[in-house]
């Protein structure tokens, strides 16, 4: 039986440190261990600081090609600029692919792009190298999506040319649906964690305390996260990650001895604070995708906080998460009724660990790899 060929573009891959990285990582070792050849085109760590790296690695059915590009904080810093962080993010990784598929395109049985600089990147490379099946992952909850727009359509004529689109959520399929693409084209997908890794918390946590793990900008709601924090001196806050907003909030909480920046780790790293935590908390205030962190709360059996934007709900019930308008208020007041009601909050943990092993399986993997066939 012939041994499939999956190439796999994405700006990111580990070591950089990301929801989408933690994806990928789990696809191609899924894919590995079911005997898929599998070939990831990349560039080296730019949101991550990372100073070793390897630009060709090789393990069994896995190759991963890191290219290198320019920039450490440019793409945090055109985060508000959409046009512009693609700009930047596409010239690097369409020249290697463009030469890859140059000597390599009749060995390749599936292109799989995740995001839509990759999926322009395929649909560039199609005119000129033709591959039988393409299917492109969305990661994200476009914002702004008018049909009118000139970045709308050529979107929507990106995405087009794909034989599948996977999707982050209903939420995301009904965006991509009023824009005039064909639902048919279509199939949402879950992520998914190693139980094995992620495991349950052992003992209960004495102090209460909040978690947030994700990027250190105003969009993701640190800053009222701050304000909450500062109506409720007896809880700890703790939050973990990296980004432009980072020196700025620091600054701001230098005095506020129950808020602490606990800076980028790796994600292995973050398991304990989960354990320790009584929430996780994602009070963005721009609309959230599929973000892992849920999944990882969820699984290491700590509730969840979230903001009602996007399609983040989707991801959970309400038997182990509260959905909210991410104003301080809210934040607020739903942190303060748990502190006030801990047999409310003992519920919810109790019923986390088995709601993610039933959702997040590495089962998931399966509706993926459908899409190669």
């Amino acid at each position: 039986m012939k041994t499939e060929h999956i190439l796999i573009i994405c700006p990111f891959f580990r070591p950089n440190i990301g929801g989408v990285e933690t994806h990928l990582d789990l696809l191609t070792q899924y894919l590995s261990r079911h005997n898929y050849q599998t070939t990831v085109l990349t560039y080296k760590p730019i949101t991550t600081q990372v100073k070793d790296y390897l630009k060709l690695e090789k393990t069994k059915n896995l190759t991963i090609h890191r290219y290198w590009w320019f920039g450490q904080k440019i793409f945090d810093k055109t985060t508000p600029y959409p046009l512009l962080q693609f700009l930047y993010i596409t010239p690097g990784l369409l020249l290697h692919t463009f030469i890859y598929l140059a000597k390599n395109y009749t060995k390749i049985d599936t292109i799989h792009a995740h995001g839509f600089a990759a999926g322009f990147i395929v649909s560039f490379c199609q005119i000129f190298f033709k591959t039988k099946n393409i299917v492109i992952s969305t990661h994200y909850i476009y914002p702004d999506l008018d049909p009118k727009k000139l970045s709308t359509k050529i979107l929507r004529q990106t995405f087009s040319k794909f034989n599948q689109i996977l999707t982050v959520s209903q939420t995301s399929t009904r965006q991509l649906t009023r824009i005039g693409l064909n639902p048919h084209q279509m199939l949402i997908y879950r992520h998914w964690l190693d139980p094995k890794i992620y495991s349950a918390k052992t003992s209960k946590t004495h102090n209460f305390q909040i978690l947030f793990v994700g990027r250190i900008i105003k969009m993701k709601g640190v800053f009222n996260l701050l304000k909450a924090a500062q109506k409720l001196p007896q809880i700890e806050f703790n939050l973990i990650g990296n980004g432009p907003d980072y020196q700025k909030l620091s600054s701001l909480s230098k005095n506020q001895k129950n808020f602490h920046l606990l800076g980028k780790m790796k994600p292995i790293d973050i398991i304990p604070h989960y354990h320790q935590a009584s929430l996780t908390i994602l009070p963005s205030i721009t609309p959230e995708a599929q973000p892992v962190v849920i999944m990882e709360s969820l699984m290491c059996g700590t509730p969840i906080i979230c903001t009602r934007l996007g399609s983040a709900s989707e991801m959970y019930t309400t038997k182990v998460g509260i959905t909210i308008d991410p104003t301080v208020k809210n934040i607020y007041s739903t942190i303060n009724h748990l502190y006030q009601n801990p047999n409310i909050l003992s519920t919810y943990q109790k019923n986390c660990r088995p709601f993610a092993l039933s959702r997040y399986s590495p089962k998931n993997a399966q509706k993926i790899i459908q899409t190669y066939t």
